[in-house]
């Protein structure tokens, strides 16, 4: 069983996308291939939100991630499941299901850590090379903030 280490402040959730199309299947299981080539013994992020709506817990959110240069120690990782087209091109194709429970996420988180700030990973990291997640960050805040 993988032991995580405990982190000690969490200021932010930071936002992220799998680079994957809508028909990739089995996310988590791809996320984990690629994070062992990368020297990984798990998923980096904390949490997977599926095109479905469904959530995938990677980490418990109060263990450092291996999400993000000079972030894993302050802040929690959440991926959204796609942000490429079929033929690997940036797109923001994610779905309804995927804002609502990002919504419910970011309550759950609020009542351990109060509310937090969610940023995307080229907002905190701004020398990223591609925009990640491919969504503009006031509409995934406003998924947060207006269910409807």
């Amino acid at each position: 069983m993988l032991t995580f280490r405990p982190r000690e402040a969490t200021t932010k959730v930071v936002l992220h996308d799998s680079q994957t199309p809508p028909s990739q299947t089995n996310l988590k299981h791809f996320l984990a291939v690629k994070g062992r080539a990368q020297g990984l013994l798990a998923v980096g992020y904390h949490y997977l939100i599926l095109r479905d709506g469904r959530l995938l817990e990677c980490r418990p959110h109060n263990a450092w991630g291996a999400h993000m240069r000079h972030r894993n120690a302050d802040s929690i990782a959440v991926c959204l499941g796609g942000g490429v087209d079929e033929a690997g091109e940036p797109e923001g194709n994610f779905t309804p299901e995927q804002g609502e429970t990002l919504r419910g996420l970011m309550a759950y988180l609020a009542d351990f850590y109060g509310p937090l700030p969610l940023v995307g990973h080229s907002e905190a990291y701004p020398r990223h090379s591609r925009q990640c997640p491919a969504i503009n960050m006031e509409k995934a805040r406003a998924w947060v903030t207006n269910p409807n």
